[in-house]
């Protein structure tokens, strides 16, 4: 499995925000102003767009060179480059750059697990890093392939109809020395970039990492189905760093069918836990690409 790397090293300063509220996130209290959380929420809808461009970009670009299915070559490096530099070109309009060092695996970047989902199923991308006006902030995005899931449809006609239970997506840190989680948001499209989930509280949340949880459905329409609401799904975390900072940042996903649901779920250095109420029917992996974070 070859990994390739970019950049070389990421330096971030302190980032100390204006307080004038409170908002709640999960378990813990973060003080920050209403405008700052407004600002973020902009650059963070820049870049997840950015990404979602330059992914039909990289594919359209592929289809025309190779002549096969766009689907066909997600993942590879040649389409890891066009959509990075795809990407690069999009934010630089917004004065937004990455700036990590991470590593990208050809096989989709998932780690090897007895439940981790197939990577013909499941793009699990590296976390990104990226500086902003408001400071720096990690990403976190997974992709469907070939709308694989349609393979776990529910037996029902209902619309929209739950593809059993929830489904999770998280970024967790290695060493939580000086690091904190100023905010974080999640977002959710289905396959024709309708949103959803955009204002869901995080399910757990600690200096170790964030981890959100909620409802896939599907608009199940014999023969057809269509409106995932999981077709793609996007984690950003805003840190802040108490003092000197040296950790990698990782992406962990969860998908659930049948009649499995997420029973709990626990966060660490190195980890996220999650158990299920009838193991069997589930897919819960992390990303083996990782972003180096130091300061």
């Amino acid at each position: 499995m070859r990994k390739k790397v970019f950049n070389s090293l990421l330096v971030l300063s302190l980032l100390v925000p204006t307080v004038f509220g409170s908002v709640v996130y999960g378990q813990e209290e973060t003080k920050i102003d209403r405008n700052t959380l407004e600002k973020r929420k902009e650059i963070e809808k820049i870049i997840i767009e950015s990404e979602i461009k330059a992914r039909e970009y990289a594919k359209d670009k592929l289809k025309e060179q190779k002549g096969k299915t766009a689907e066909d070559y997600e993942g590879s490096s040649e389409f890891i480059e066009i959509l990075l530099e795809k990407e690069k070109d999009i934010l630089s309009e917004y004065d937004i750059q990455r700036i990590d060092e991470a590593t990208i695996n050809e096989d989709g970047g998932i780690s090897i697990q007895s439940t981790s989902p197939p990577t013909n199923a499941i793009d699990l991308g590296s976390p990104k890093v990226y500086s902003s006006s408001q400071g720096y902030l990690i990403v976190s995005s997974v992709y469907w392939k070939n709308e694989y899931w349609r393979k776990h449809l529910p037996v029902t006609s209902g619309s929209p109809a739950k593809m059993g239970g929830a489904d999770g997506l998280g970024i967790f840190f290695n060493d939580s020395t000086n690091i904190e989680i100023s905010s974080s948001s999640f977002y959710t499209y289905d396959e024709s970039l309708k949103t959803y989930n955009n204002n869901l509280y995080p399910h757990r949340i600690g200096g170790s990492g964030v981890y959100y949880k909620a409802q896939d459905t599907v608009n199940v329409l014999w023969p057809n189905a269509n409106s995932y609401s999981w077709d793609s799904s996007y984690i950003t975390v805003w840190p802040y760093f108490k003092g000197r900072v040296n950790t990698t940042a990782r992406t962990q996903f969860t998908h659930t069918w049948g009649d499995t649901d997420i029973s709990s779920v626990t966060i660490g250095n190195g980890y996220i836990g999650v158990t299920f109420s009838n193991p069997g029917y589930e897919w819960d992996g992390y990303s083996s690409g990782y972003a180096q974070i130091n300061n």
